[in-house]
């Protein structure tokens, strides 16, 4: 095994990590909708933004959590919208997931 081969074991290990703790970040507020520019900072040095970012973007494509702009609260997509001014919170699939009734290989619950 050489050097990047580690790396990106590392990396893909990190990914499913972080996914896990950004979701239950996001379930501390329940029913209610999270500001991400808190919950980033939160987590910060541990996470960083970028790294962040990917979660967010990979937690919503899954459809385990629910995305609104904070201005407006229409519907958010990170391809489009800054993450600070982004909120969410967890969709049914991500509250089952949470409860370990359904798995994902890409988030450590």
């Amino acid at each position: 095994m050489n050097e990047n081969e580690i790396q990106e074991r590392m990396r893909a290990d990190n990914f499913t990590k972080n996914n896990g703790v950004v979701l239950r970040a996001i379930n501390i507020g329940r029913t209610n909708y999270n500001k991400l520019a808190q919950l980033r900072r939160a987590l910060e040095p541990d996470i960083s933004k970028p790294d962040f970012t990917d979660c967010i973007n990979y937690l919503a494509l899954e459809e385990l959590i629910i995305l609104r702009r904070c201005g407006d609260k229409l519907p958010a997509d990170v391809a489009d919208d800054d993450v600070d001014e982004i909120e969410a919170k967890l969709s049914s699939k991500g509250i089952r997931l949470l409860a370990g009734k359904i798995s994902d290989d890409c988030v450590r619950a």
